[in-house]
């Protein structure tokens, strides 16, 4: 994977970060799938440097590293549907360990467990969390006349 690190990502020491302290492999049913030593190299900067989700959903967080805007923020994921939480928008490594150690356990457990994301649903555009419908026409005709 550091092949694909920028010098930036690099010389904030991301990649020989000890997240293991903040970034537990399991915490509220949610699995770790992505850490800041194995990140995913996004666009326009950014490295997805975390990633917590529910196995059988498409809910979960995304940890990201922006190195445009030198800054960490995260993305929670609702059954398939975004929101920016700025519980864990940090500077540095040191300031993003305080808020992951005060705060991922609760966004997890109170808002991804809870559902108490805020979710605008769109009846054209809702998608169910399967990775690839056989027939996207006649889904999306049944899933319109539901």
């Amino acid at each position: 994977p550091a092949n694909n690190f920028t010098f930036t990502y690099r010389r904030r020491g991301i990649p020989e970060w000890d997240f293991s302290q903040v970034m537990p492999e399991e915490l509220e049913g949610f699995v770790r799938d992505i850490d800041p030593a194995h990140a995913i190299r996004m666009i326009n900067g950014s490295f997805i440097i975390g990633e917590y989700r529910k196995m059988d959903e498409c809910t979960g967080l995304l940890l990201y590293y922006n190195e445009l805007r030198d800054e960490y923020f995260a993305e929670l994921r609702y059954k398939s549907y975004p929101e920016i939480d700025h519980h864990l928008d940090a500077k540095n490594l040191d300031d993003l360990a305080v808020l992951l150690r005060e705060h991922l356990g609760a966004i997890l457990k109170v808002k991804l467990l809870a559902g108490s994301i805020n979710i605008l649903v769109n009846p054209f555009t809702h998608r169910s969390c399967s990775p690839v419908q056989k027939d996207s026409k006649s889904a999306r005709t049944k899933e319109m006349s539901t």
